[in-house]
């Protein structure tokens, strides 16, 4: 568990399930990942079977967000995916997933840990993310944590209305 000072970040459990169920069909979400099927449950619960994987095996590490007060409770998910161990370099993604819950800098500390995790437990030299430029809040979430604009992937994601160019931003440890 990685604790901050209003929320923690923990490994997933099997109570999970259910929110990770809705969280993943979310119909709006899926325009921000590279997955545009439903999940069933049984996908959901044999990927929450193997969460306890090595890191390096797996290349991925999902850490459920959730806050400490007043009643502890899930609110998102932050990942590392697409981990490079020749390279020590991963991709970050983040989910704060109740629109109530944004706008209290919870995505912030999420990602202050989760940073401070890679640097000084996984000892990666580098993070990064893709981000719609339309998405000015996560754009300036990530460049307020230190992440660099070093490129626009231009046409590099396919939508309903056509392609989409990604910024592509990078933070080195």
């Amino acid at each position: 568990m990685i604790l901050g000072l209003n929320i923690r970040l923990r490994a997933l459990e099997p109570e999970d399930l259910e929110c990770l169920y809705d969280w993943e069909n979310n119909l709006e979400w899926m325009r921000f990942g590279d997955v545009h099927l439903p999940y069933g449950k049984h996908l959901i619960r044999d990927y929450l079977e193997r969460a306890h994987e090595d890191f390096y095996q797996v290349r991925q590490l999902r850490l459920m967000i959730d806050i400490l007060r007043p009643e502890p409770r899930a609110i998102g998910h932050i990942d590392l995916y697409d981990f490079e161990p020749q390279h020590m370099r991963a991709a970050v993604g983040l989910l704060i997933a109740d629109r109530d819950d944004r706008g209290k800098g919870y995505a912030s500390e999420a990602l202050d840990c989760l940073i401070q995790y890679s640097k000084e437990y996984l000892h990666l030299h580098q993070l990064h993310c893709t981000v719609q430029p339309w998405n000015e809040i996560s754009l300036g979430l990530f460049e307020s944590r230190g992440f660099s604009h070093v490129g626009t992937l231009k046409a590099w994601a396919r939508t309903t209305e056509g392609y989409e160019d990604l910024r592509f931003l990078q933070k080195l440890l």
